[in-house]
């Protein structure tokens, strides 16, 4: 498996209300068992963007492995896609979750998105 829960990937996406394809910050929430059975990665979308609502996962600087760039992120949890690995452009700086904070997405992903 070329990426794992917690990598940091770009994938080129369309937002509906945005008109553009501009790629964005994905994060894998899947485990290896996913890929396994369908060469598929569950990912979450990340954002910059200081808008926060029920689906607000704020990203602090200690959830990442590495030190990010300093601004405001968060996950997106109502935002979830099934991707190949030829849909992911590139790692992010090869940087990554740590896996409790992949693990606290998933259950905020659950409470908000699923409930």
């Amino acid at each position: 498996m070329p990426f794992n829960r917690g990598n940091i990937v770009e994938i080129a996406f369309d937002l509906p209300y945005d008109g553009a394809s501009p790629t964005h910050p994905f994060v894998v929430i899947s485990n290896d068992e996913v890929y396994e059975e369908d060469q598929m990665y569950v990912c979450v979308m990340l954002t910059h963007m200081r808008k926060t609502d029920l689906y607000t996962f704020e990203i602090t600087p200690d959830m990442m492995s590495k030190p990010g760039d300093g601004r405001f992120s968060q996950a997106r949890c109502h935002i979830i896609i099934n991707v190949s690995d030829d849909d992911i452009v590139h790692p992010l700086s090869k940087n990554s979750l740590k896996l409790s904070a992949v693990s606290r997405i998933i259950a905020h992903i659950n409470a908000s998105t699923f409930r």
